[in-house]
């Protein structure tokens, strides 16, 4: 090796090293929550996305509170995937959960709809234009959760099982709870 090689490389082995320093602490600045969102969210179907959108836009809560919201869902592939609309006590709405967390304590919660379970199914074709849930034409206009009664500072997400694979002219009807499909975390506030 010639002594310009050698001193380009002795240059750029300092940088080498800051920069796999950066991306480590970088792997391990992440809660142990993050994580499990990222890998939940490698989960999900390309091109099909879930959004949600809290009443009033609201951030603040006290503790206890009702955290109302609602779902959208979008499909970069319109007319590939279907979703199941009713809140009617099926299996898709009873798969429903959402995870808080304050970085140290994660909760389950469901928030399906308590209503006998049924045999009733509507599925509406995903599109590129935002498809709500709780779906247009029900009574209900909002999911809601229950928050913690400790103050803090929470990251919330949801996974639901109502997104299905449109399979030519019509849906499989042996699928019953379909793919899992998470949303993207969002920070609120307890406060005390």
């Amino acid at each position: 090796m010639n002594a310009r090689r050698k001193v380009a490389l002795g240059a750029a082995v300092p940088f080498l090293l800051v920069g796999c320093v950066l991306l480590v602490m970088g792997a391990f600045s992440k809660t142990e929550f993050e994580r499990e969102h990222g890998a939940a969210l490698k989960d999900n179907p390309w091109g099909v996305e879930l959004t949600l959108q809290i009443a009033n836009g609201q951030r603040q809560f006290h503790p206890g509170d009702t955290l109302r919201f609602r779902e959208f869902y979008t499909a970069k592939s319109p007319r590939m995937w279907q979703l199941e609309v009713l809140e009617d006590g099926n299996d898709a709405d009873a798969a429903n959960l959402a995870f808080i967390s304050n970085g140290s304590a994660t909760i389950r919660q469901p928030y399906s709809t308590v209503r006998t379970a049924s045999n009733k199914w509507r599925f509406v074709t995903l599109d590129t234009d935002p498809l709500r849930v709780p779906y247009f034409n029900q009574n209900a206009e909002w999911h809601s959760i229950t928050l913690p009664r400790e103050p803090g500072r929470y990251q919330i997400y949801v996974q639901t099982h109502r997104l299905v694979l449109r399979k030519g002219g019509g849906l499989d009807p042996s699928t019953h709870i379909g793919y899992p499909l998470t949303s993207e975390l969002i920070d609120i506030e307890i406060i005390g």
